[in-house]
């Protein structure tokens, strides 16, 4: 089994550290300018950004009236 020193390893671990750190800083950010959006314009419909997320919806919803249907209970869908 190969053994790599602490020397060798802490650049790789700080370095890391750092990335994921500036990433998550990112991300943070995004949110938080996202939620101030949505604070200004209480009124306004929401804006999805990734065009998968009311896909998936669409099909979580189907799916689910396909089971009430086959489980013989009516499903009620309230269409916007």
């Amino acid at each position: 089994m190969p053994t790599v020193s602490i020397h060798a390893a802490l650049p790789l671990w700080f370095g890391g550290r750092l990335y994921i750190r500036r990433r998550v800083a990112q991300a943070g950010w995004a949110a938080e300018q996202e939620q101030l959006g949505y604070d200004r314009h209480v009124d306004a419909p929401p804006v999805e950004m990734n065009p998968v997320v009311p896909m998936i919806q669409e099909v979580v919803i189907r799916k689910w009236e396909e089971y009430l249907q086959r489980s013989g209970q009516n499903p009620k869908r309230e269409t916007a």
